[in-house]
């Protein structure tokens, strides 16, 4: 059993850690991005071009003031304006990483308390990460939607993340599976070294009378 919380905890750390790296993008971070295409590099809070050092601000989407977006060869084939209100949901990018960062959280409590949690604890963990599978999944899908094959690592690292909480679900489903058994395990040992100690006392008694 301790392999199943072993394999969850360096799950959900690696996606953890996959998810911070999609999102420390530029124009937060320099040399990370999720896409580049004509020498501009595009991260979840703006974007940034290589030849003049010039980052725009951190923001939610990219602005119509962004004139690298507009060019006559699109090559997502969507208006112009539609490609801008499609940047603001980059924000799942975010919203993912914070998913992913509770359902770590309660993995832990769950590894170390796990005898003690309630059986409906543990379902709300699989049904999150179910919902994390999603939000995980749905960031990929929009950098694809947006930036087509010109996508990078940073990008990928979201598919691979969502991997890696699907498997974190899986190991929690086995850890309820084994949860009635292990508690009756434990009653067992506790009732096993309880009974004898009883059985001693009476038969002293019996003797001394």
């Amino acid at each position: 059993m301790q392999w199943f919380k072993v394999v969850l905890l360096t799950a959900l750390t690696i996606s953890l850690v996959f998810q911070l790296f999609s999102v420390i993008t530029v124009p937060i971070t320099s040399n990370i991005f999720i896409a580049q295409y004509k020498g501009y590099r595009f991260g979840v809070f703006g974007w940034c071009k290589l030849k003049a050092s010039v980052c725009s601000q951190i923001r939610m989407g990219y602005a119509l003031q962004d004139i690298m977006l507009i060019n006559d060869n699109e090559y997502l084939h969507l208006p112009t304006k539609a490609k801008y209100a499609l940047s603001k949901l980059l924000l799942v990018h975010a919203i993912s990483l914070v998913c992913v960062f509770m359902l770590w959280l309660a993995s832990i409590v769950i590894c170390v308390f796990w005898l003690r949690v309630s059986k409906n604890v543990l379902f709300g963990a699989v049904l999150w990460s179910m919902v994390t599978f999603m939000v995980s999944l749905l960031a990929f899908l929009i950098d694809v939607l947006m930036f087509g094959s010109y996508v990078t690592w940073a990008s990928w690292l979201m598919l691979v993340s969502a991997f890696f909480v699907a498997l974190s679900g899986l190991m929690i489903c086995l850890l309820i599976r084994e949860l009635p058994y292990k508690r009756f395990v434990k009653l067992q040992k506790e009732v096993e070294i309880d009974v004898p100690m009883r059985k001693r006392a009476g038969s002293e008694e019996a003797w001394v009378s």
